[in-house]
């Protein structure tokens, strides 16, 4: 993208937000909203083909400015896999605050049965791609145990809970969004807990003997 796209990009997405904030809804049509803006309808197209595509980019931006904020923290790369997970929610929130009008708009309508929201498919895809990371260094350094299977679903049940956390700050009405910092620590606690080598493991070894020995 060239530096005149770029900014036809800002301007669109600027607008785009504008709209969508003051009238609750996406523009009704791309021509309505190139004529407003002053654009072409062409140029929308050579960058968008749609608003749910202009809307999956600028969460994707998102997810994009928590990691530039992680890859500027010089500790970071030395955090324990826990403690990166804790660092990028606690970042994300951040870009949540800053981003605070646009980000509840979406959050507050997601239910807990949207496990795949629409506007999330890009930020998904780079999310997975970091969590998978993180979680791949906690094998390695032992921080939490590889288990046959199971661990497969580590980076699934890890999306959950960013989902569960977003719809807790989209909607925290308390001082200095203690129920958020709460929920964050509380099941980053849990899912490390349970990730890492301890009873659950002692049950699969015990279901394992039973299985090959079911003579007795």
């Amino acid at each position: 993208m060239n530096n005149q796209e770029q900014d036809i990009s800002e301007l669109i997405k600027t607008e785009y937000l504008r709209v969508l904030l003051e009238t609750g809804n996406e523009p009704e049509t791309v021509l309505a909203f190139t004529l407003e803006l002053g654009i072409e309808e062409s140029e929308f197209h050579a960058l968008y083909s749609s608003f749910k595509v202009l809307e999956k980019e600028i969460w994707h931006n998102i997810f994009q400015h928590v990691q530039i904020a992680l890859d500027l923290d010089e500790e970071f790369p030395t955090y324990s896999g826990k403690e990166k997970v804790l660092s990028f929610y606690y970042t994300l929130m951040e870009v949540y605050k800053q981003n605070i009008n646009f980000a509840r708009h979406r959050l507050t309508r997601l239910s807990r049965q949207s496990f795949e929201p629409w506007f999330l498919a890009e930020f998904k895809v780079a999310y997975i791609e970091m969590i998978n990371s993180i979680l791949s260094e906690a094998i390695t350094s032992e921080e939490i145990v590889e288990r046959l299977y199971i661990s497969d679903y580590y980076k699934d049940v890890l999306w959950l809970q960013f989902l569960y956390v977003s719809r807790v700050w989209a909607n925290d009405d308390s001082k200095d969004y203690q129920i958020t910092d709460a929920a964050i620590e509380k099941s980053v606690n849990l899912l490390f807990e349970l990730m890492r080598k301890g009873p659950l493991d002692v049950a699969i070894e015990f279901a394992k003997f039973m299985y090959q020995n079911k003579a007795y």
